[in-house]
């Protein structure tokens, strides 16, 4: 059972910040899940919602923004004044401050048209960094997966299930990153018959993260990883 912190540790630090990915160490979590999307000039960058105005109160569409643009932005004091003045981070400055962990894991955002390029520019980031080793991807549609792939076989992919109607076929997939409450004992069965992983998210309940581990759930993707740890116990250590 590995404990990853999604979007960072983002209850204690604004999500997808280098604030939330050091909140995640400080806290004792194996890994992050990280948001990625691309800029208009190309650049991926960490940010879960297709629009900045949740978190920097800008409306426009990341994808509509140069990397320039988002420098200027505040991605922190909607969270609080202790973090006034964060920015939005480039891919690969997430990668460096995140080396430390065992597992790094890129939900990939797609806006429409993109998929290619996505997959293109977030694999060229991974293979420069440090932390390359570490990544694993996943993504809500089949096409990204399938750019990634082809283009990096070696990086394991999973597939994001967000309703029990989604499709998914194993070909390719390492692991099934499912919404918790659509976990159950068949989709586990499923799983397990085509050996893949599953990972739940967000799980914050202590105790629902104890019934997850108990049935066989790989990964717990949490905003709040100390919580989880702890009511885990020794099930949930931190790995050396």
């Amino acid at each position: 059972m590995k404990i990853i912190a999604h979007r960072g540790a983002s209850r204690a630090a604004p999500e997808n910040t280098l604030a939330a990915i050091r909140a995640a160490t400080v806290e004792g979590a194996d890994g992050v899940e990280l948001d990625v999307r691309l800029t208009r000039d190309a650049e991926p960058v960490l940010h879960h919602d297709p629009d900045l105005l949740r978190t920097t109160g800008d409306p426009r569409p990341v994808a509509h923004c140069l990397l320039t643009d988002l420098a200027a932005l505040d991605a922190g004091r909607w969270f609080g004044p202790d973090y006034a003045g964060e920015r939005i981070p480039t891919l690969g400055e997430a990668l460096a401050a995140a080396a430390s962990f065992q597992l790094v894991n890129l939900d990939l955002k797609r806006d429409p048209g993109t998929s290619g390029e996505l997959a293109e520019r977030v694999l060229a980031v991974i293979a420069a960094s440090p932390a390359r080793q570490l990544c694993r991807i996943s993504a809500a549609d089949s096409l990204t997966l399938a750019h990634c792939r082809e283009r990096a076989p070696q990086i394991p992919l999973g597939r994001l299930i967000l309703s029990p109607n989604t499709p998914w076929q194993p070909d390719g997939l390492s692991f099934l990153s499912v919404r918790e409450d659509l976990i159950d004992e068949t989709l586990m069965r499923q799983a397990a018959e085509r050996g893949l992983d599953v990972w739940a998210w967000t799980v914050n309940d202590p105790d629902r993260a104890r019934r997850l581990a108990h049935a066989g759930v790989a990964v717990i993707i949490t905003d709040v990883p100390a919580l989880v740890r702890a009511g885990l116990g020794s099930s949930a250590e931190p790995h050396s």
